[in-house]
């Protein structure tokens, strides 16, 4: 089936005012000088043995809307939806919209392609119930136009308080935003991707910047990935925002992450990452935050490594975090926590009480930029682990770049196999350290508590020889505005 508008103003449709079945060898509907549109007041299938294009033109959309509504072809077919360039009061929308019940989207692989403005692309969910969205044999890929304006959106979306599920088991999940326009797979219930791996990111386009790109969900989401990206080698998963915006991973829950590979936050690659081609410019966040249950967010992260690269973008932040208890295990590498060249930028580890423990070396380096710090940072019990590396602490070069472990909690374990090693950065840099909460305990006065307490500080603080009382009294200075 092959259908479209040609003439300007001009439209085509296929409708029925209750339930519709459409079955072909393939499927394209295009509005190329009008509206397009296959609809219903019913239920609606629509199965293919072949490709299903749907594409807007120039200011006219096209869509395929129905309630309990099915779309699928076979393993060896693709689905694609693109936009266009539209204008205000004529958007080029392409659109498959399920208006009631239920809605299930099933191909080889699944394309999502952008409109440069005024156009929304997506599978978009407006029923009371689930949303599920599967690629069989290939990608599911968001891709916005390389330019695009704020007005420019690439969407899968899952309206009701309902289970998301995406799967892309033999390929990647990309959500790829460029230029001012916007790329996410949301959901307002809970969220389930499996796929064999995951790619957020934003890049700056020729003329417009601020692209964001997301991976939400309201409730719990849970991510699993099998393996690699195809572009990127032992990359489970790779947040980064290279434009002034935010790319995000985020639950308003319970958060759970498991990777057969690595994890990577705030860069491009893990070689060279603090390169100024490869480094975050805006916000790169895989968090667990919630706003209608403060408190109530928990994370659980397994992969193979993590990377945590800070921003190049001043005021910017490169984060994992919890809002409650966060969990971090992996498997068969290490841990790195890089500050960036950003001023006042932060690459962290920043949850309530806090279980750390990596398979490899962990090693936290402040960055270039003045006060560019790299942070593992709780406010209840925390405990960071290296089975089988060390654990080093790195000042950077950047005046104020500092490289520190600490809790408010008074219960703090830290312990690397191969030894904890805290260096302070060049002359004029940042300095490295541990500082945790103090109990307060039946101490017999004032006074003694005073002199116990600074005895434990000058011990605990392991500032390398080199360190002046300056510096140390910088730290304290800087650690109090962190935890206040």
């Amino acid at each position: 089936h092959r259908m479209g508008g040609a003439g300007a103003g001009s439209s085509a449709r296929i409708d029925s005012s209750g339930a519709q079945s459409l079955n072909g060898g393939g499927v394209t509907l295009m509005a190329n000088g009008g509206g397009a549109s296959i609809d219903t007041g019913g239920s609606q299938l629509v199965n293919s043995s072949g490709n299903i294009s749907l594409g807007a033109g120039p200011g006219a959309s096209a869509t395929i809307a129905g309630h309990s509504q099915t779309i699928g072809c076979g393993t060896a077919c693709g689905i694609s939806i693109s936009g266009a360039s539209g204008a205000a009061g004529s958007p080029a929308d392409a659109v498959m919209k399920n208006l009631s019940g239920a809605q299930t989207v099933t191909g080889g692989s699944i394309m999502l392609t952008g409109g440069q403005q005024f156009s929304t692309v997506g599978i978009q969910n407006q029923g009371t119930g689930a949303q599920t969205v599967t690629a069989s044999t290939g990608d599911i890929a968001l891709n916005s136009d390389g330019d695009a304006a704020a007005s420019a959106a690439v969407v899968i979306e899952n309206i009701p308080a309902t289970l998301q599920t995406l799967s892309a088991l033999a390929g990647d999940t990309i959500v790829d935003s460029r230029g001012a326009g916007t790329a996410g797979i949301t959901s307002m219930g809970t969220q389930s991707i499996s796929t064999r791996a995951l790619d957020v990111l934003t890049l700056e386009g020729a003329t417009q910047n601020g692209a964001n790109a997301s991976v939400f969900a309201v409730g719990n989401q849970s991510i699993q990935a099998s393996g690699a990206l195809a572009a990127l080698a032992d990359v489970g998963l790779r947040v980064v925002s290279r434009s002034t915006g935010v790319s995000r991973v985020q639950s308003g829950a319970t958060q759970t992450l498991t990777l057969q590979d690595g994890l990577v936050i705030g860069t491009l690659t893990p070689i060279d990452p603090s390169d100024a081609n490869h480094a975050a410019v805006g916000d790169s966040l895989v968090v667990a935050t919630s706003t209608v249950a403060p408190g109530g967010a928990s994370q659980t992260v397994e992969a193979a490594s993590i990377l945590i690269q800070g921003p190049s973008g001043a005021s910017r932040v490169s984060k994992l975090s919890a809002d409650a208890t966060q969990t971090i295990t992996t498997t068969t590498g290490g841990i790195s926590v890089l500050g960036g060249a950003g001023a006042d930028s932060l690459a962290v580890i920043d949850p309530v009480n806090q279980q750390i423990t990596s398979f490899g070396n962990l090693l936290l380096q402040g960055g270039s930029g003045p006060n560019a710090d790299a942070l593992i940072n709780a406010t209840g019990p925390q405990s960071v682990i290296s089975q089988n590396g060390t654990i080093t602490l790195l000042g950077g070069s950047g005046p104020g770049a500092d490289a520190l472990i600490i809790t408010t909690s008074p219960f703090q374990t830290v312990n690397g196999a191969g030894g904890v090693f805290v260096l302070a950065g060049p002359a004029g840099g940042g300095i490295a350290g541990f500082q945790r909460g103090q109990e307060t305990g039946d101490l017999a006065s004032t006074s003694v508590a005073s002199e116990l307490l600074r005895e434990q500080d000058e011990l605990y603080w392991l500032l390398e020889e080199g360190g002046t009382r300056e510096n140390e009294e910088e730290y304290k200075r800087r650690r109090a505005q962190l935890c206040s």
